[in-house]
């Protein structure tokens, strides 16, 4: 299973390719998750903010053991 994350400004380039399984990180907005057929969006969690370095990659890996888990 493959599935690009872009931010939603990188997610611009792909808009042109059909069924692209992507789940596009939009900071405080949440994320979207497009499974080449259908689209849903999940809220963010409110938080303070004191650092943001780090984050994409956090959240990469914990999206990686959801799937991990989930199969």
């Amino acid at each position: 299973m493959t599935y690009l994350t872009p931010n939603e400004h990188e997610a611009e380039k792909f808009a042109h390719e059909e069924r692209r399984k992507m789940i596009v990180t939009k900071g405080e907005k949440g994320i979207s998750f497009y499974d080449g057929m259908n689209e849903k969006h999940l809220a963010s969690v409110q938080v303070r903010v004191v650092e943001t370095t780090g984050a994409g990659d956090s959240f990469g890996h914990w999206l990686l053991l959801c799937l991990r888990v989930r199969n």
